[in-house]
């Protein structure tokens, strides 16, 4: 600094330091793997749309969407070995062959890295699913539902999940919500084995007990005894209404209901799906229903969505 004068710093100059190297996306690292390692043209990888593929990972394991079917053998290597590339933490690699459908919701897919395991570990704010990924399907866009669920104060009261999964909504509410017991009903025989290791992983066994079967006709000893039912079934939960009901506490209960719905319905639906089976065991009438909270929990498709509707059920007389 001259005698008299301002440093660079107090005039309001700042020097700056070399700017930090932005780290390549998975995408760039993917068109260049098949340029540099397969000779692949920036025009071949646009007609492909391979790095614009919109994936998930859980765990080790990268789940493609269902594949071009003009896709050559070769070519599908090369693409496997750049999503290796890209993805270091990736250990397989599957692409699904479509929607999953059916009753017990089994994934359809195909395992395009046939020497290495399917089975994973998947953390979701500190729940860990283990799971196969043939055998059993994971919901990622219902994360933001699991965390909801996980806030419930559920201290002191029995809860049943109709539809249990691998514990999907079972897992975070016995960890965070700490309820006096968890029942957690499952009929595929897959998702239930996972769903008995992943109380265990997660240290709720002391909590939760798994009833593997129809939930029509398991779990008779809770009959009237739940304070709270998870009814998350898609794409509709709606013909199980009679069975919430009789697992429901008959004073006061709260159903957390999933549905399907366009944006101009998704607050009668519930009480469209409901009314009809309080009517058929005569507690129309005697029950006040009150919709706490209705949760739209993403987009299925155009001009539908996924909600949840929380509904109090209390006896008037």
């Amino acid at each position: 600094m001259d005698q008299g004068g301002e440093s660079v710093a107090s005039a309001g100059f700042v020097k700056k330091g070399p700017k930090k190297a932005v780290a390549p996306t998975p995408q760039q690292l993917i068109t260049k793997h098949l340029q540099d390692q397969c000779s692949w043209s920036l025009d071949r990888i646009e007609s492909v749309g391979v790095a614009g593929w919109r994936y998930r990972i859980l765990g080790t394991v990268l789940l493609l969407p269902p594949l071009p079917s003009d896709l050559e053998p070769s070519a599908l290597q090369h693409i496997v070995a750049a999503y290796l590339f890209a993805l270091p933490k990736v250990n397989c690699i599957v692409a699904m062959e479509g929607k999953i459908n059916g009753e017990l919701r089994e994934p359809k897919v195909i395992v395009l890295t046939p020497d290495r395991p399917t089975l994973t570990i998947h953390i979701e704010n500190g729940i860990k699913y283990q799971l196969d990924v043939t055998q059993v399907m994971f919901a990622a866009g219902n994360g933001t539902e699991r965390m909801r669920f996980a806030k419930f104060d559920v201290k002191d009261q029995v809860v049943v999940d109709m539809f249990a999964g691998i514990g999907y909504f079972t897992l975070p509410v016995a960890k965070y919500g700490k309820p006096k017991r968890l029942i957690a009903l499952e009929k595929n025989p897959n998702s239930a084995h996972f769903l008995r290791q992943n109380i265990v992983l997660n240290k709720v066994d002391d909590i939760v007990t798994v009833y593997e079967g129809d939930n029509r006709e398991t779990a008779e000893e809770w009959l009237g005894k739940c304070d709270r039912v998870f009814m998350g079934y898609l794409p509709s939960a709606e013909p199980f209404f009679p069975r919430a009901l009789q697992l429901a506490n008959p004073h006061t209960c709260i159903i957390h209901y999933h549905y399907f719905s366009s944006k101009e319905d998704s607050t009668t639906v519930p009480m469209d799906h409901l009314l009809p089976h309080l009517e058929a065991i005569g507690r129309k009438e005697s029950t006040k229903i009150t919709i706490q909270h209705i949760e739209n929990v993403k987009n299925y498709a155009p001009h539908l969505w996924h909600y949840v509707a929380d509904i109090l059920l209390q006896t008037t007389s």
